[in-house]
């Protein structure tokens, strides 16, 4: 049995902070996602009155909270602190009051240890992984011997909105395929598309020629809108207001940016794939151009499949960001209590009253009431409190289902080297499912983890320019210029 030689393992002198993971990215949703969350919603408009609230989202302030955590605790209170944004009140383009600071409710704040308290009870929320936005390429053989045929599919993730699955059937026929919607012709999706993007370059008010009516009638015939409209005369034939609701449902559903966006590293994975220049964060022509023509390349073995397992094509979804989806839904629903005032009220003074904070409340309220990923922290010593604040789900919300998921998913996949743990994971249905995080493994600001690495030189470790943190996409690019911590030399 060899030794054991603490000098093979070159780590660092002291263990990095194994809870930074929790308040670091707490820290920073605090700090930047406050006023682009309150943008989306501004301004809070009436439809029937030319009246509208108006909110300075830069202008927002955290106080306080009012108790300690150990008072929060010892009287079963929430720790949470109120958010206050400055907002105005206009008759048309005269304001009736001056600038008012609104009360927008209660938010909770994560300890500097890395949990919340909410009535009391010690919680966390645990971490998730997900696949990453972008674009993915997969294969499934049906048949068996000469009735063998190859089904070939290219998935696009976003991260708001729809998924989308362009699809190559057994008769390599190329499919737009959407959830609890027919399928359409790949080519007569284009084409519309087109038509949308051309009319919204022109701010929406470009004369439609026969072709373009021609390529929404398709679409629009093909999702059932011309039996809807059969009763409906307000846009002249029915060919026109099939062509109007196929314009309708491909701004809503794909060039919306509320509702739907790709995400900054979605669109450059995607760009680079398919070997295209595009800045929209929307879906677009162009993509589906470039997916028809992988899939031709897929076909005649040109191109490789993806490995959806592979830690470069999976990205950790933190706390902050489940607080930013909470975030988003109680704005909308406080934007929404404002309008129906709005909308009520005859004389409307300040806009103080039109701020109801209990939806507010209600929206993070919900993050911890039914969500799988918030947990009772476990408190048995101190290292299963790191641990669990450092454990890691494939479940819950946009995972993947216990029930559903396969033995390869499950696995030990080579990437796990220095991120994850290959040993700690529960027995039962939820193994390999849950996993912690490796003592040195951190993650990075797009939530894509890291691992530390030594550099090389013309061959030699470069022990003292110290630890180099790497992704799965930077590892396997620069596999030749960098070393693992435990590559030590034997001596003896």
């Amino acid at each position: 049995m060899p030794l054991f030689r603490p000098s093979r393992y070159r780590l660092a002198p002291a263990l990095p902070d194994l809870t930074e993971i929790q308040y670091r990215k707490f820290t920073a949703f605090l700090s930047k996602a406050i006023a682009p969350s309150l943008d989306a919603i501004n301004p809070i408009q009436a439809r029937r009155k030319n009246m509208r609230v108006v909110l300075y989202p830069n202008l927002y302030l955290f106080c306080q909270p009012k108790m300690t955590e150990r008072q929060a605790f010892l009287n079963k209170e929430t720790y949470a602190m109120s958010l206050f944004v400055v907002g105005q009140l206009f008759r048309g383009n005269q304001p009736v009051e001056r600038p008012q600071w609104l009360d927008f409710g209660q938010l909770p704040v994560m300890t500097r240890r890395g949990h919340f308290i909410i009535n009391g009870r010690i919680r966390v929320l645990v971490h998730q992984i997900v696949r990453r936005p972008g674009l993915y390429f997969k294969e499934k053989i049906e048949g068996v011997g000469w009735k063998e045929t190859r089904v070939l599919w290219g998935d696009f993730i976003c991260q708001r909105g729809s998924w989308v699955r362009i699809q190559r059937d057994k008769k390599k026929r190329l499919w737009f395929c959407l959830k609890n919607t027919r399928k359409i012709n790949l080519e007569h999706m284009i084409a519309a598309m087109s038509v949308v993007e051309r009319q919204l370059a022109q701010g929406g008010g470009g004369v439609w020629t026969p072709d373009d009516l021609r390529a929404l009638k398709q679409v629009g015939e093909r999702l059932g809108f011309v039996k809807r409209a059969r009763d409906k005369t307000e846009a002249g034939t029915k060919t026109d207001l099939a062509a109007h609701n196929a314009y309708k449902f491909i701004y809503t559903r794909f060039k919306n940016p509320r509702t739907y966006t790709l995400g900054g590293s979605a669109r450059y994975q995607i760009n680079r794939k398919l070997q295209i220049t595009e800045n929209s964060l929307q879906l677009t022509a162009n993509d589906l151009q470039g997916v028809m023509a992988y899939l031709l390349d897929l076909d005649q073995h040109q191109r490789v499949f993806d490995d959806i397992d592979n830690l470069g094509n999976r990205r950790l979804r933190s706390s902050s960001e489940l607080f930013q989806i909470r975030l988003e839904t109680g704005l909308a629903m406080l934007a929404k209590s404002a309008k129906r005032k709005l909308n009520r009220w005859k004389d409307v003074k300040t806009s103080r009253l039109l701020v109801d904070s209990k939806p507010f409340r209600q929206a993070f309220r919900d993050c911890f009431v039914g969500n799988p990923l918030a947990q009772f922290l476990d408190q048995v010593n101190p290292l299963s409190t790191i641990t669990h604040k450092r454990r890691i789900y494939a479940t819950g919300p946009g995972g993947v289902s216990k029930a559903n998921a396969s033995l390869v998913m499950r696995s030990i996949h080579p990437t796990y080297y220095g991120r994850l743990c290959p040993i700690e994971t529960p027995e039962g249905k939820m193994a390999g499912l849950v996993n912690s995080l490796t003592v040195f493994g951190r993650m990075s600001e797009d939530g894509f983890l890291q691992t530390p690495y030594y550099r090389m030189f013309k061959g030699q470790i470069q022990t003292r320019a110290g630890l180099h943190y790497v992704t799965t996409a930077q590892e396997e690019g620069n596999a030749l210029t960098i070393a693992p911590l435990d590559l030590g030399r034997d001596r003896g």
